[in-house]
């Protein structure tokens, strides 16, 4: 996807790059936020390959945090939090489906019934198959807290074939590995005011029906075209989350390890009120009349 401002997004099979068709870039009003930028495209998905997805951050000064959303076929799988100390790679290669398992991004064929008894009823994810979406929002931690709540993710239940979308291609769960979580850590933050998100969307489907909708031209290859544009990626640890992603006060339930950084966040914001001393520095892009917010790095150096 087209670098817009610093951020960047695409998506990998087999560690080659998918070509991206009809690339737009448009403007929207988000909770009063305007001049958002989204990026969008088409990708031909191939059933039963497992794909990754990056991300690209620019370095951002005064930017306390980026956060970054991550949505597929209507389903929240990611919320993750970045200080942008420096620009950074991001690499999203699997997802939490409970407090237990993981599973490895996959492609898979829509699962179809003629039963309306046995039918997916959420009509935001019917909407949403075939999407992949990503969000990134400037916002400031307003503080951390212990939480004892946890919601796996709900699987997608059959599709109506009245209701089936293009080449019918999902999310499909894959190999689960065991990684049992112990979530216990909340971060309350607020949208910083005045400054514009970035969402990047890919349209997936075969690359047969892409052709045939006049999407992918005649002729053209129907695998990754091997091109990368990213280095140095950074593994990202996917987390479900309980409530919506627009809720201001989000949840963000991590891995113990992940905690321990945040406790080490606390205590900064603590000492951070106690002096009261913050250093502001320009922007990008620069906005007046935007709360100061220091830079919290919460990845630790991993990169």
């Amino acid at each position: 996807m087209r670098n817009v401002d610093g951020f960047e997004a695409y998506t990998k099979i087999e560690n080659n790059r998918l070509d991206e068709y009809q690339v737009e870039t448009s403007s929207f009003r988000d909770d009063g936020h305007e001049s958002n930028i989204r990026v969008a495209c088409h990708i031909a998905s191939e059933a039963g390959k497992h794909f990754h997805i990056g991300i690209r951050l620019p370095k951002a000064p005064s930017v306390q945090l980026f956060r970054v959303i991550l949505e597929i076929d209507g389903t929240l799988v990611q919320v993750n939090n970045f200080a942008p100390t420096t620009a950074r790679n991001v690499t999203v290669r699997s997802y939490r489906l409970d407090s237990l398992y993981r599973t490895p991004l996959l492609f898979g064929k829509l699962n179809l019934t003629e039963d309306e008894n046995m039918a997916e009823t959420n009509e935001t994810r019917i909407k949403a198959l075939g999407t992949i979406r990503i969000r990134i929002l400037p916002v400031f931690l307003t503080d951390v807290k212990l939480v004892r709540k946890y919601q796996p993710l709900q699987p997608l239940l059959p599709v109506l074939e009245t209701k089936k979308k293009g080449a019918s291609h999902c999310l499909q769960r894959g190999d689960l590995t065991a990684r049992p979580v112990q979530p216990s850590t909340k971060i309350l933050k607020k949208r910083v005011m005045g400054h514009r998100s970035y969402e990047f969307l890919f349209h997936y489907a075969a690359h047969a029906w892409l052709q045939a909708e006049g999407i992918i031209p005649t002729g053209a290859r129907s695998r990754a075209n091997g091109r990368s544009t990213l280095t140095s990626d950074v593994a990202v640890d996917i987390t479900p989350r309980s409530v919506s992603p627009g809720d201001e006060d989000a949840e963000l339930l991590l891995d113990p390890e992940e905690a321990q950084q945040l406790r080490k966040l606390k205590e900064k914001m603590a000492d951070r009120r106690r002096h009261r001393a913050v250093k502001r520095e320009p922007l990008v892009p620069l906005v007046q009349g935007v709360p100061p917010a220091t830079v919290i790095d919460l990845t630790g150096d991993d990169d």
